[in-house]
């Protein structure tokens, strides 16, 4: 009787220890999030980025995902998912957005050097776009890899 209870009480505490440990995302397989957003009626805006999934800050093993495109009169997502055969330790990105009324693209790379950007346990996020008025009328896409 005093073995049963010891095993359920044991049984208790690593169900709780269970519940608290935190649920990461896998090393090796990333989520990739495009989101275009256009807050004026009757204007678009689309945008496409392609990313790379590095194992260091250098990219010295990579594998560059499936480009994703968003184009949207309003808000639209477009989610991927990309898996490599390593632990992704950094993302470089090249996002590009082109809005209606412009006449050609206009393309932001992130980071400039082509490099990778460290993935912090949030992932990473970057939003590109003319911005919000005054300067601009508040068009954006905005990317998340996590």
């Amino acid at each position: 009787m005093k073995r049963t209870k010891m095993v359920i009480v044991v049984g208790c505490l690593l169900g709780l220890a269970l519940a608290w440990l935190p649920a990461y995302a896998s090393p090796t397989d990333k989520k990739i999030t495009l989101t275009c957003n256009s807050p004026n009626a009757g204007d678009s805006i689309s945008g496409s980025v392609t990313v790379t999934l590095c194992d260091t800050t250098d990219c010295g093993t990579s594998l560059v995902c499936t480009p994703v495109n968003c184009d949207s009169s309003g808000t639209m997502s477009v989610t991927q998912a990309c898996g490599t055969n390593f632990k992704v330790g950094a993302v470089s990105v090249n996002i590009c957005y082109q809005e209606d009324q412009d006449g050609g693209p206009t393309c932001t790379q992130h980071p400039g050097t082509g490099g990778g950007i460290a993935i912090t346990g949030k992932g990473f996020t970057t939003v590109v776009g003319p911005g919000s008025p005054p300067t601009g009328d508040g068009d954006t896409v905005s990317l998340i890899v996590k």
